[in-house]
């Protein structure tokens, strides 16, 4: 029994050839590919967050020997600020202050600010300034916008800062926190 071998192709056959133009193309094309979707997600990222954490990074490199020498001077004073957070009146929550010095005295003549810090978006950023309601005791009111924050309080007498404390706090009736 013999087997037929396949005919040879004649040099007519116009079947798929890969020629240097043709690989010039499927390179361009998957280079092209790529460097558009590149494009595309670095100018949505850009736009979407900024990569900022600070808004003026500079001055805050240059205050820093002033807020360690504030450190030291509040760590001297040996005040204790306590901070509650609760759910308040008309879907509002409640940031309460209550600051007392060493003697566990009530310090009274402060001004106060607290700094809801989003994780990841300072736009979102609540600030807050805390109103004296009793001797020793500063409240301030706010709409929930985020469930976790970093949450910055400054206590100040007479324009000098008296007092910082930066915490992480699980707010109560805030909304999940989504970059």
């Amino acid at each position: 029994m013999t087997q037929k071998q396949p005919a040879a192709r004649e040099n007519g056959d116009h079947g798929f050839k890969l020629t240097g133009f043709t690989v010039l193309l499927m390179f361009v094309a998957f280079f092209g590919t790529d460097i558009a979707i590149n494009v595309y997600m670095a100018t949505t990222a850009i736009k979407t967050f900024s990569g900022e954490v600070s808004s003026n990074p500079y001055q805050q490199g240059l205050d820093y020997d002033k807020d360690m020498a504030a450190a030291r001077a509040q760590a001297a004073r040996n005040w204790k600020v306590t901070m509650t957070f609760s759910p308040g009146p008309n879907g509002q929550d409640q940031v309460e202050v209550t600051a007392l010095d060493a003697t566990g005295k009530v310090i009274e003549g402060l001004t106060g600010k607290v700094v809801l810090k989003h994780p990841s978006n300072m736009q979102f950023d609540s600030h807050l300034v805390l109103a004296a309601v009793a001797p020793g005791i500063y409240r301030a009111s706010f709409t929930p916008r985020m469930h976790d924050a970093r949450v910055v309080l400054d206590l100040a007498r007479n324009g000098e800062r008296m007092f910082r404390s930066v915490n992480h706090v699980a707010l109560p009736g805030g909304a999940p926190t989504h970059g």
